[in-house]
């Protein structure tokens, strides 16, 4: 008689109490491959709140401070009103049913279901704060992590830092993007600006941003002149998460770790959001969104 393997452990990581719909299927799935044994909850972060209040200041104050992504937002405005765009996201849409694993369903868990769910332990999240931009665990969550094979980021969107990322196979994150070439913020923007492939990569988090073992990748290849805002991609590519922990924990117990390939900091491209928030750089993707939705 063959004796099955044991599942792996897990934590997820949350910061936003209920997660998406997004959040919710990943979480379903990762109930498959593994026993979630922890969920780490990090209340009053949620820093997409504060880019979301950030981006309701008036235009005049945005570009007095020298915050021209608003070029950007006008443009995906101004394609969010097309008849012509609208019936592309639905294609593009169809078309990452067929290249991923399909649609994940319109549902949301709070933290509670998902605990009654999986039979997880809920516990506070206190970080200690590193530096500007990154946290590090607090000693009871690191005590606890410590129990499990790995964690998965789910709703949260700081940047974690020390100990934690070093404990057995580390914090599992996605990034929209092929961080071999592209890393850092906004996701898919340079890649539009490049025309260059979209992809999406769950990656081992490491001190480097974006710079960790990638342990599952997918590309999201568009028919020409398909991919015509970034509102299109960005869902697109959310659907291409799902499927990739059973493939990256697949892989990481066949390689007996994560000693994987990782993205060369010298080849790969890395940028802040302010980057993209420049005249020049939003002012191209505003001229690609006008001249693309022209097409016929």
């Amino acid at each position: 008689m063959v004796k099955e393997r044991a599942l792996p452990n897990s934590a997820v990581f949350v910061a936003i109490d209920p997660i998406s719909a997004k959040g919710t299927a990943l979480f379903n799935e990762l109930m498959q491959v593994s026993n979630v044994r922890f969920i780490f909850v990090a209340e009053g972060l949620d820093s997409h709140a504060n880019y979301l209040m950030a981006r309701k200041r008036g235009l005049v104050r945005q570009l007095l401070s020298a915050d021209f992504g608003v070029l950007r937002r006008l443009a995906d405005s101004i394609a969010k009103k097309s008849k012509a765009n609208r019936s592309l996201i639905h294609q593009i849409s169809d078309l990452a049913e067929v290249q991923g694993d399909g649609y994940y369903p319109e549902r949301h868990y709070s933290v509670s279901s998902m605990s009654a769910l999986s039979g997880a332990r809920v516990a506070q999240l206190d970080l200690l704060k590193v530096s500007k931009d990154r946290f590090a665990a607090d000693a009871k969550t690191l005590r606890l992590f410590s129990e499990v094979d790995f964690g998965v980021l789910l709703s949260f969107n700081l940047i974690l830092s020390g100990p934690i990322l070093e404990t057995n196979w580390g914090v599992w994150s996605f990034h929209p993007a092929d961080t071999f070439r592209y890393r850092g913020r906004p996701s898919c923007f340079w890649e539009f600006i490049d025309d260059a492939p979209f992809g999406v990569t769950l990656q081992r988090l490491a001190e480097q941003v974006d710079g960790g073992p990638v342990l599952a990748q997918r590309h999201l290849n568009l028919p020409k002149g398909k991919g015509r805002t970034l509102e299109q991609v960005r869902p697109t590519l959310e659907m291409f998460q799902l499927g990739m922990i059973p493939e990256a924990l697949a892989t990481v117990q066949k390689s007996g770790g994560t000693d994987l390939p990782s993205p060369d900091v010298t080849t790969s491209r890395y940028h802040h959001q302010k980057d993209a928030d420049r005249f020049l750089p939003s002012l191209r993707y505003l001229f690609k969104v006008v001249r693309n939705l022209m097409r016929r």
